[in-house]
This record gives structure tokens, sequence and C-alpha cells, in this order.
């Protein structure tokens, strides 16, 4: 009877050790391939650049550092499906703010770098939210923060506050590429490089492993979201359109889960929806003009809202398919 157990525990050690080295052997295979397509666009790497300005790919070192960053990206697996499905719907609704700021579209990327178009990450630093800023930075750019809201966490108004960061450094080191290195390592960090190692190029400098890498890490990320199909990766299905409503709060709200209960709404779609919201109040002092916008999904309300709701519209984004994004939305008002 034992060696019966022992025979068949070693049937089964057999069997799992096979469907192992069966599922190593698929990965290696599948690595191979991956590597033998990033060799492939090393090859055509001078058809790179960021936001119009040439990368010095001439050099070894910057290929060599655009290969690493590529096949880093490139080997993510699950949380690369997941970052393609996000990128979908998030980049589409970026795009109109970099235009209406007059921003190239690449800066786009520089969110996928920052934090994968994530709020849920915190820097050592204390950096939060989607574009990573740190709390000072906020206040400057005119972001609010304080003990009920976040608005580093805030889609439209992170974007919009980084769109600035990102003008400014570009009019004080005079190119997209040092403003984007500037956003990273910080202004005063970068000016302090370029001045204490004598360099006018920001590609000569000597750099923090993080901020080296920072460019040519967006690029990776950039070729792989366009053209994730070379990479193992289908593109996510477009199918899926996104509608949300923007609702207005005019007015101090002393409880957000009796508001969304009264306005038929769910509370924990409206809190998912919209993180800039610490906790369960949203105040408006008197006299204050301040208005807070909620963004609120279709499938987040209930029953119908004490007003007539038109059919959502839907925005032309310039990429085809066309898409549904955070912007695509019904604005109404609640008192």
């Amino acid at each position: 009877m034992v060696n019966k157990k022992r025979r068949i525990l070693i049937s089964a050690f057999i069997v799992l050790v096979l469907i192992s080295s069966a599922e190593y052997f698929d990965i290696a295979a599948g690595n191979k391939q991956l590597d033998k397509n990033i060799e492939e666009q090393i090859k055509i790497i001078n058809k790179f650049s960021f936001c119009g300005e040439t990368i010095p790919f001439d050099k070894k070192k910057f290929s060599l550092k655009f290969k690493k960053e590529l096949k880093h990206v490139a080997r993510r697996g699950p949380d690369g499906a997941r970052l393609l499905r996000n990128a979908q719907i998030i980049l589409p609704a970026i795009e109109p703010i970099l235009r209406q700021y007059k921003m190239p579209d690449d800066i786009k990327y520089l969110a996928v770098s920052e934090s994968a178009l994530s709020n849920k990450y915190t820097s050592n630093m204390g950096a939060v939210g989607m574009w990573q800023i740190v709390k000072e930075t906020g206040l400057e750019l005119g972001l609010e923060i304080n003990d009920e809201v976040d608005e580093r966490l805030h889609f439209g108004k992170s974007t919009k506050a980084a769109c600035l960061l990102f003008k400014r450094n570009k009019n004080f080191f005079g190119t997209w590429t040092a403003a984007a290195v500037a956003y990273n390592m910080g202004s005063v960090a970068l000016y302090k490089a370029l001045r204490n190692q004598k360099n006018k190029s920001i590609h000569d400098l000597i750099l923090n492993k993080e901020t080296a890498g920072y460019i040519f890490r967006t690029l990776a990320y950039k070729e792989f979201i366009e053209n994730c199909e070379n990479y193992g990766q289908p593109k996510p299905n477009p199918s899926q359109r996104h509608f949300y409503h923007k609702l207005y709060i005019t007015h101090s709200v002393s409880n957000l889960k009796e508001y969304a209960l009264k306005n038929g709404i769910n509370y924990e779609l409206l809190k998912e929806y919209n993180p800039w919201i610490k906790g369960n109040r949203l105040t408006i002092k008197e006299g204050n003009k301040k208005i807070y916008e909620l963004l609120v999904p279709s499938s987040a309300l209930y029953s119908r809202l004490p007003f007539s709701i038109p059919k959502p519209a839907t925005i032309d984004t310039i990429k085809q398919p066309k898409l549904d994004s955070l912007l695509d939305i019904t604005e109404n008002k609640l008192g």
C-alpha cells in the first residue's frame, strides 16, 4: 500500500515537472521571438524621436539603453495587456488637453513612464497620481490638496497642471527632451547638473539611473502601445464604449453617501471614478465660487436622476478606430 502511494506521488511529480518544462520552453520560445522582433526595431532605430526632437542613436550607448527598456516593457505579459486596455481609454482623453495647451502628442507617453496610467502609486518623494506630482508642486500649480480632496488624483486637473509644468520647463531649458528630464528629476537638479558638468546637451549629462533611462523608457512604451502586435500582445477590443456624465457640486455636501443615495448614484463607483475625493464630504466655504466636477459612469446610475439626461455625446479622436474617452460626457448640474 505504501509503495503504491509512493508510485502515485512520484508519477504526479513527474507530470508536474513535464508541465513546468513545457511552459518553460514555451516562454523561452516566446522570448526568443520577442527578442528577434526587438532586434528588427533596433535596425530602424533612427525612426524614433521624442516630440519631433532627434535622439542621438548613432551613439551605441543610447541604442543599448533603448533596447534594454524595450525588452523590459515588451516582457510585461499580463501587466502589458492591462496597460494596453488602460491606454486605449486614457491616452485619447489626454490628447485634447495637450492640443489645448499646444503640447506635442508624445507628452502623453510620459504619463505611462511615470505611473503606467495608474493613480495607485506613491513615490518615495510623496509624488502621487497619474503624473506623479509632489504636494508642493501641486499647490504651486493651483491644485487643491487638503484633508478632503487631492486634485493630483483628478484626471483633468492633474493633466493640465502637468502641461503647465512641461511648458515652463520647455521655456527655461529650450527643448521638450530637457523639459521631460526636468519633470522627472526636478528642474533645479537638472540646472545644477548642466552647470556643474558644463554640458549644453541633455544627452551628454551623467544622470541617476532612473532619469538616464527616462526618455528611452518613454519611447519604449510608445513603441509597445502603438505596435503591440509586434511584441506578442493583441490590440485591445475597441468595441467597449465608455460613457460618462459630468456632475457639478455647487455647495457643500456633508455626507456623500447620503447625497449619492438621494440622487440615485452608486456610491462605490462614484468614489472609484473620482479618486481625488479623499473622504465622505466636500466643503465649499460661503462666498467661494468653487465648483467640483464629478465623473459618473452611466453604469453608476441606479435610476433616473431628478433631471433629464440626454444621450451622451461622443468626441471623435484622431486615431482609428474611434473610441469614447474620459471626456465623452454629458454635462449636467446638481445644485
